[in-house]
């Protein structure tokens, strides 16, 4: 009988002292998550029971238990003791660079699958071109006819375009010789009949975008050798000058010009920021008014190996392509 009531005492003890454990580290006040760069995952902080109790104590930090969470199976995948703000503020959270959730600078979590960072860049440059207005239909109207063959080779929707920017530019204006693109004029330029250039009706202006070629036997030949930049030219052949109009890097490339007339003309390309971002451009040039607009046009993915310059524009010119 007395062990009974022994049994009896102990339970009434220590019962009250598991509860009590037991709910102080449990959890509540969730906060709000966080997600990854790609929204692939989430955490959030929930406050300990015990908080309650010791947030009364001078100098007491709210202590917290993280939660990781997979967005895409809908399961939460860990759960963790934190700690307080003060420990977590240098180096806790998501790292996109190397797919972890650090705890702190050693402690980290390594995440099941890759942070997607093309799916991050292509967001963040929708965000980007979201901001600026899409292009009119007047717009559309006015540059689709002329540009048409290569919109219809990427197939890319003219109306997604996106202005960019409208600067003023003076191509008949002496050019300025301390750039350093400067190319001086020569007697060799003045000439109607170099079929890598691209003339404008009345062979006044042509465009220079780098095109390299040989003749051999009568046939000319584009044999590749460029190096990783690409460097574009608007000659005017009556006032003897050349214009510097871009310097493209890897970073993007103008693959053909179109004229509308002899006096406004566009260069289209893609721009190869980032091997995740597809942009496409197209610049637009008014040489009385002075104006140069830039579009961009934004697509999720596109024929890739494809290339409007080696397909069609080498074709058209008659120059063959060697590599």
């Amino acid at each position: 009988m007395k062990r009974k009531k022994h049994r009896w005492i102990v339970l009434l003890i220590f019962l009250p002292m598991l509860t009590f454990i037991f709910w102080s580290f449990q959890t509540h006040s969730p906060l709000e998550k966080v997600y990854s760069a790609d929204r692939q995952y989430s955490y959030h902080l929930e406050e300990y029971n015990f908080n309650k109790i010791l947030k009364e104590l001078p100098y007491h930090e709210t202590i917290y238990k993280v939660f990781l969470y997979n967005e895409i199976t809908q399961k939460t995948l860990f759960t963790k003791y934190l700690g307080g703000q003060t420990y977590m503020r240098d180096y806790f959270g998501f790292s996109d660079e190397d797919s972890r959730l650090y705890f702190d600078k050693t402690d980290y979590y390594e995440l099941p699958s890759p942070i997607k960072r093309k799916v991050v860049k292509q967001q963040e440059n929708k965000d980007e071109l979201g901001s600026y207005p899409l292009i009119s239909p007047e717009e559309i109207n006015t540059i689709k006819p002329i540009i048409r063959k290569w919109t219809d080779f990427y197939n890319l929707d003219l109306a997604q375009a996106r202005l960019v920017s409208k600067d003023s530019v003076c191509l008949n204006c002496p050019p300025d010789t301390s750039n350093m693109y400067y190319r001086e004029y020569t007697a060799e330029q003045n000439t109607s009949k170099r079929i890598e250039m691209f003339y404008s009706p009345n062979k006044r202006y042509y465009i220079d975008i780098g095109i390299l070629c040989e003749s051999v036997n009568g046939k000319y030949y584009d044999f590749g050798y460029y190096d990783d930049s690409q460097t574009i030219y608007f000659t005017d052949r009556r006032l003897k000058y050349n214009q510097h109009l871009f310097y493209f890097g890897v970073s993007a490339g103008v693959q053909s010009v179109f004229w509308k007339n002899n006096n406004e003309f566009f260069l289209v390309g893609r721009d190869f920021t980032d091997e995740s971002l597809i942009n496409f451009f197209i610049y637009q040039y008014n040489i009385s008014n002075g104006t140069e607009t830039h579009y961009y046009i934004p697509v999720s993915s596109f024929g890739e190996s494809r290339s409007y310059r080696l397909e069609v524009v080498m074709k058209e010119k008659g120059i063959i392509v060697s590599y």
